[in-house]
């Protein structure tokens, strides 16, 4: 079941995010570039201090409360505030006050990585009385864009010069990624799976799988090699089914031959935002529709708009209990 939440409601929107259960929304918009926190089962939005020039904000668990964390722009301050005790926390600190493009929690709240517009990156231990700076440094001269933290504690970073990186805070080291051929050129965002693994996507209608704890296997496994078709989907439009399954490929490599498999989507010329949820389904937004791909087994399960009707903008997605929630603006 799919549950679209309406952003517009509180006026235009830049930013929007869920908390890990699925249970909150926290919104960034006009007028002011203010915050809003709303729960995702109908109640009244929660009470959280004024706050004005936010960039972008995430919500992290904490045992049986959620923490809010927003950047102000211009500062690289990065606030907190426990929503149920309404605690106050001393803010972090990027090493210089540049505007935050990215800030992602781990799967267990326990780490927070952030990145700015000059190239910056910092994470954080966050477990504890004091937050612990695990990294700081500024690898990259151009903006990052992206961040994602994996189960093992690597970090994963999408940069604007079209290149993607994975780091380990432990020791620094750099891998670039992108040294793989033509088919790492030009992506600019990364999600990571709760137990593993990272997808990227970026200025084509490409996804990249890479390092994936699990065997992916399609559903309907007519052939091997590099164009299995999708059989299994639920679709608003089903005229176009036709086109969707003759046209969707998949690439899943021979044992031993790569650590890469894609999915080129039938979402739009250009793929917007990719989401992983805990259910293991992966939300794909194109600049001209959105699909969700389950990937144990690998099968396309909805797919809506094409590419002569471009739907809604959409901002996040999460699984909570049996519905997938969307957030957008109507």
């Amino acid at each position: 079941m799919i549950t679209e939440i309406n952003c517009g409601q509180l006026g235009s929107t830049d930013y929007a995010s869920f908390s890990p259960c699925g249970k909150y929304l926290v919104v960034v918009g006009a007028p002011d570039s203010t915050l809003s926190v709303l729960p995702t089962e109908g109640r009244s939005r929660v009470s959280i201090p004024k706050a004005r020039n936010v960039g972008i904000a995430i919500l992290r668990s904490v045992g049986n409360d959620v923490e809010l964390l927003y950047s102000v722009r211009r500062s690289g301050l990065i606030e907190r505030v426990r929503l149920h005790s309404r605690t106050k926390l001393p803010p972090l600190r990027m090493p210089a006050g540049y505007d935050l493009m990215s800030l992602v929690a781990s799967s267990d709240g326990a780490l927070l990585a952030a990145g700015d517009s000059y190239g910056n990156i910092c994470v954080w231990r966050l477990q504890g009385d004091e937050p612990q700076v695990l990294y700081t440094a500024r690898p990259f001269e151009s903006s990052v864009y992206a961040l994602a933290l994996s189960k093992g504690g690597y970090l994963y970073a999408a940069t604007s010069c079209g290149r993607q990186w994975k780091i380990d805070p432990h020791d620094a080291t750099i891998e670039a990624l992108h040294g793989q051929g033509s088919k790492w050129e030009c992506y600019s965002v990364a999600a990571c799976l709760a137990h593993g693994g990272v997808v990227m996507s970026g200025n084509s209608n490409r996804v990249w799988l890479v390092d994936m704890p699990f065997k992916l296997v399609p559903r309907d496994e007519h052939s091997a090699g590099d164009g299995l078709p999708m059989a299994q989907w639920q679709m608003d439009q089903p005229e176009v089914a036709e086109r969707f399954a003759l046209h969707k490929r998949v690439y899943l490599p021979a044992a031993g031959e790569d650590r890469c498999s894609y999915i080129d989507s039938d979402a739009g010329a250009n793929i917007v935002q990719v989401y992983l949820t805990a259910a293991r389904e992966l939300v794909v937004v194109g600049d001209h529709g959105l699909e969700v791909w389950g990937l144990s087994p690998l099968t396309l399960l909805y797919a809506r708009g094409h590419k002569t009707s471009p739907s809604r903008r959409i901002f996040a997605a999460a699984r909570s209990g049996g519905r997938l929630l969307i957030a957008c603006e109507k």
